[in-house]
């Protein structure tokens, strides 16, 4: 992926799972309130951003302000934070959550 950044400006989205791939590549997302479920796979500022509401100059404003800093703390952050979704990851979640039955 050539890549640093991903924008998501649906109006509505399900579990968005293409930010996780993203961010599997250190690829930062910002991105608008489109459902709750975004707020399960963006932790604001570890792997992105999700912005207030779908104001296109706040998103501009949002996208300046990140990638003007040093981007390389954030790509580290983001691939560190798409580890939690690893397949191993999940097993193990399972694993815990299966043997409280």
């Amino acid at each position: 992926m050539k890549s640093d950044g991903q924008l998501v400006t649906s109006i509505t989205e399900g579990f968005a799972l293409s930010i996780i791939e993203a961010n599997s590549f250190s690829v930062f997302t910002i991105t608008t309130p489109c459902g709750k479920a975004i707020n399960e796979v963006i932790s604001n500022g570890e792997n992105g951003y999700v912005l207030d509401d779908f104001d296109a100059e706040k998103m501009a404003l949002k996208v300046i302000d990140t990638f003007s800093g040093n981007y390389e703390i954030l790509k580290k952050s983001t691939y560190e934070y798409a580890q939690n979704y690893d397949i191993k990851a999940i097993a193990l979640k399972w694993n815990e959550l299966l043997s409280m039955i």
